[in-house]
């Protein structure tokens, strides 16, 4: 079950639509992170690639 689940990963990512959808769970993530630790701490510095700062600050905006 392990080894297939596995292989669906690798085969969705094997595709122009599933690295965008992996891209995009990459910037949900980041930004879920970055609001979570925003609870914690007054000043955070974060390094995202340039072309992930688009998405993460649209996904930082609908957790609001």
């Amino acid at each position: 079950a392990c080894e297939d689940a596995g292989a669906d990963a690798l085969s969705l990512i094997n595709t122009i639509k599933g690295q965008y959808a992996v891209s995009l769970r990459r910037e949900e993530y980041m930004a879920r992170q970055l609001a979570d630790l925003s609870k914690y701490k007054k000043n955070i510095l974060a390094v995202i690639e340039s072309e992930r700062v688009e998405g993460v600050m649209i996904e930082l905006e609908n957790l609001r």
